[in-house]
């Protein structure tokens, strides 16, 4: 069993989505592999804390060409449409980026 101190910041991680944050920046690191990583990062977390307070384009590992890849790999016959569930698939795999 956790002790109460290592619940309690179990539970600050999840209320505030550290991990999450953690995760995307630095798969941001590994994506974009800038000569100067703490500015990088320091870039990053502003951007971040800009679309907080006005809502735009928040730092994100996905573009347009990330998107139509994406689309491709869940229409794999060129059909023009995709199932419900591969919509989800994908909508979760952008989520968790912009986290």
């Amino acid at each position: 069993m956790s002790s109460p101190r290592g619940l309690e910041a179990a539970e600050y991680l999840e209320k505030h989505k550290i991990i999450e944050l953690m995760d995307n920046l630095t798969s941001m690191l590994f994506f974009y592999r800038p000569d100067r990583p703490r500015e990088f990062l320091i870039d990053q977390l502003e951007k971040l804390k800009v679309s907080e307070v006005h809502p735009g384009k928040p730092p994100c590992l996905f573009n347009e060409s990330n998107l139509d890849a994406l689309f491709g790999v869940l229409d794999p016959s060129h059909q023009g449409s995709i199932t419900y569930s591969q919509y989800k698939e994908g909508k979760t795999a952008i989520m968790l980026q912009r986290l």
